[in-house]
Parts: structure tokens; sequence; C-alpha cells
């Protein structure tokens, strides 16, 4: 036999066993949660969290903070399902006029933030509304609201 031949016959058995030895459990990987900034309150104000009915194109999303969210975080929209999920940055913007029907945050002297929502959703949706921190490494989105599209 050729040893060219034999050399790479062996060579493929060799790294055959390597990769069949692998300790991997074949598992997703752990979660890492995105947790807020400490103190900082989040309330989904447009759409109103457990909305029906929202148009199919809502455009925006309007968050109620206690304290601006840093640049870092985004707001993620996922239909419920298992979609891939949308990300969108925040711009901090004045307190009116919103679209109505519009959600009284439950703590007082709030910010809003709102985050474009380019995407169209299907008739009968059901969305989450999650945030995330790009600078964190995280991929366990803390959900702030959900919402179903007409």
């Amino acid at each position: 036999m050729n040893l060219r031949l034999i050399l790479g016959t062996l060579m493929l058995a060799v790294c055959g066993l390597v990769a069949c030895s692998s300790t991997s459990s074949g598992s997703s990987p752990s979660a890492v949660t995105c947790n807020l900034p400490s103190g900082v309150q989040v309330a989904l104000a447009y759409p109103i969290s457990g909305a029906t009915s929202v148009p199919d194109a809502p455009g925006l999303v309007i968050l109620a903070v206690s304290s601006p969210l840093p640049s870092t975080w985004q707001t993620v929209a996922t239909l419920t399902g298992g979609s891939s999920p949308t990300f969108e940055g925040f711009v901090t913007t004045s307190a009116s006029p919103f679209p109505t029907p519009f959600a009284t945050p439950s703590f007082a002297n709030p910010s809003f933030q709102t985050s474009g929502l380019n995407a169209g959703f299907a008739s009968g949706a059901n969305i989450a509304i999650s945030l995330n921190n790009s600078a964190a490494g995280c991929n366990n989105f803390p959900v702030v609201g959900t919402f179903t599209t007409q």
C-alpha cells in the first residue's frame, strides 16, 4: 500500500476517535439573564401589556422607566412560540404626545424610552417584549410585557 494512503487513513481514524470522545452532553448553553441596573423599574406603557387588537405593525414600543436605560439596552420583540427575535435600540422621549391607549406605570416620576418596532406581525400574533443588554452577553431576556395583534 501507498505510505500516504496508510498515513491518511490513520489520521482520519485518530480524528474520528478524538471527535467521538468529546464530553459534550448535547445540551443547550446555560442561560445568562440580562439583569436590569440596580433599582431600575421598567413597565410596558405602549402597547399596554395584555392588550389585544394591537395593530399588526405598531411601529414603536414605549417603556416607562424609573431611570433611563443605557444605550447598550435594547427591546426584543419575540413571537410566542419561538420565532427569531427582533432587536431594536432606544431613544429617550418627552412625556407627550403618546399613542392611546397608554398605560400609567406603578412607580412615580417615570421617564419614557421609545424603541422602533420595524417588524410587522401576522394577525392574532402573541408578542413578548423583553429587554437585552448587548454589552452583557446575556441570552435570557426579562419580559416587560406581552400583547396580541388584531
